[in-house]
């Protein structure tokens, strides 16, 4: 799933042409990543536009699965592929508008029967790991447990 929403929280419909048609993040790294998400089903993709260009992006998994000691109750499982912001719109806080999607995203999975959750992503980064935290403290806000080492 390929989303695009533009600086002002504002979700774009134009995405996919948007999405596809580029490739320049300015890093090797990040560019093999993105190409890597779109091109993978089983990755999601948020893309962060600002007058019609991606300025940055965040490939991330979410699914809900069944506790294999008790079939009766599930949790969810994410995992945070790759956050990436161009160089020159870092410290705008542009990667909140991308959390907050996230958040939503998982939120959105939410029943009464899901206990817990794991975060499977594995921060090559501080700020990774710090927006790793974020959901993380948001679940747990939610009245889940973490399925952690932190715990």
């Amino acid at each position: 799933m390929i989303y695009c929403i533009d600086v002002n929280n504002k979700e774009r419909l134009d995405c996919i042409s948007i999405a596809k048609n580029f490739v320049d993040w300015e890093d090797q790294i990040a560019s093999d990543r993105y190409s890597d998400a779109f091109n993978y089903e089983v990755l999601s993709l948020i893309v962060l536009v600002n007058n019609g260009s991606p300025i940055g992006y965040c490939s991330y998994f979410v699914e809900v699965r069944e506790d294999i000691y008790d079939p009766e109750k599930k949790y969810i499982n994410y995992l945070i592929d790759y956050v990436f912001i161009k160089e020159k719109y870092r410290g705008y806080k542009y990667s909140n508008l991308l959390l907050e999607h996230i958040k939503n995203c998982v939120s959105g999975n939410l029943a009464k029967d899901i206990n817990y959750f794991l975060n499977s992503s594995d921060y090559a980064s501080k700020e990774g790991n710090l927006f790793g935290l974020k959901i993380d403290f948001h679940l747990k806000n939610k009245g889940l447990m973490c399925f952690c080492n932190d715990n």
